[in-house]
């Protein structure tokens, strides 16, 4: 029997990636860690990385929603 594993993909750029940062249970990969890291409010790129944070928020807020209201 073959075990399957779903692929871990990264938040910001959606590859595949073994070893991720975990940020909140999303998982981003070294190369767009580096980048976040290196990445100033004024670069190119910039509103990328707050508009996939920005739906990782609101996913993470409807689901915490959802959970209180089947309380």
């Amino acid at each position: 029997m073959t075990s399957t594993t779903a692929a871990i993909h990264c938040l910001v750029c959606n590859r595949p990636v073994a070893d991720p940062l975990w940020i909140l249970g999303a998982a981003v990969c070294d190369r767009c860690e580096e980048l976040l890291v290196a990445t100033g409010a004024d670069d190119p790129g910039y509103d990328r990385f707050v508009e996939r944070f920005r739906h990782f928020w609101h996913g993470l807020a409807a689901a915490a929603g959802s959970s209180e209201a089947r309380q």
